[in-house]
């Protein structure tokens, strides 16, 4: 189903990830893959995917990205590099980018920056942020109803407002919830969630507890 997501990491206050995805941005798809990348990595405190993002992963250019999509479009063929590059640019990863980079870790690896898309309430219906500055996981949800808390993360300048055409009440996509990602939660008196039911349940249980607009057709 195309719901439309952004799959984000922060490393050292930099945006390193900014992954759009067009296919099953909900979390119990999207959301899940992320949860299952960070269970997997969390007791090494992510040293290995912090690396990887260190050293082997940049955004390509606006300029290089508007003529690769121009080759694609016009169906010309690609250089070897090229086809490298395209592999990591694909709407199709969503949530999985995250271990696609790391099954790439010794290789040079260049993404789409799509951090702007996270400032459409509407078109973008979920994302996912891992600060690992701050070791959490923000969940962000679309369509929600009412002005947006200047301080949120996707709060949008007056500069993204006029490029984007935003509508005032869906501004950007806002924090939902965040979990505690980092390897020694419990000593904040909660913990990483057991299962993917769990990691769920929790979601579902801040979507009840806030105003949130579920019909996409109410603003067509």
């Amino acid at each position: 189903m195309g719901t439309r997501s952004l799959t984000m990491v922060i490393l050292n206050g930099e945006t390193k990830v900014a992954q759009y995805g067009q296919w099953d941005g909900h979390p119990e798809t999207q959301g899940v893959k992320i949860y299952n990348f960070l269970k997997k990595h969390r007791k090494e405190n992510y040293k290995t995917f912090k690396e990887v993002l260190t050293n082997n992963v940049s955004f390509i250019s606006k300029d290089e990205l508007f003529k690769l999509n121009e080759k694609v479009e016009q169906d010309k063929p690609h250089s070897k590099e090229e086809n490298h590059i395209l592999n990591f640019l694909s709407r199709d990863h969503g949530g999985n980018i995250l271990d696609v980079i790391m099954e790439h870790k010794d290789e040079k690896i260049q993404l789409a920056d799509a951090s702007d898309f996270g400032y459409d309430g509407l078109f973008c219906e979920w994302a996912y942020v891992i600060d690992l500055d701050r070791n959490q996981l923000e969940i962000h949800k679309g369509f929600f109803e009412g002005e947006m808390d200047p301080n949120e993360r996707f709060y949008p300048s007056q500069e993204k407002i006029e490029e984007h055409d935003l509508k005032p009440d869906l501004y950007g996509v806002r924090n939902l919830m965040y979990f505690l990602i980092g390897p020694d939660t419990a000593e904040y008196g909660v913990d990483f969630p057991k299962t993917e039911v769990e990691f769920i349940e929790e979601i579902n249980n801040a979507i009840e507890n806030h105003k949130i607009i579920g019909d996409f057709k109410n603003w067509l």
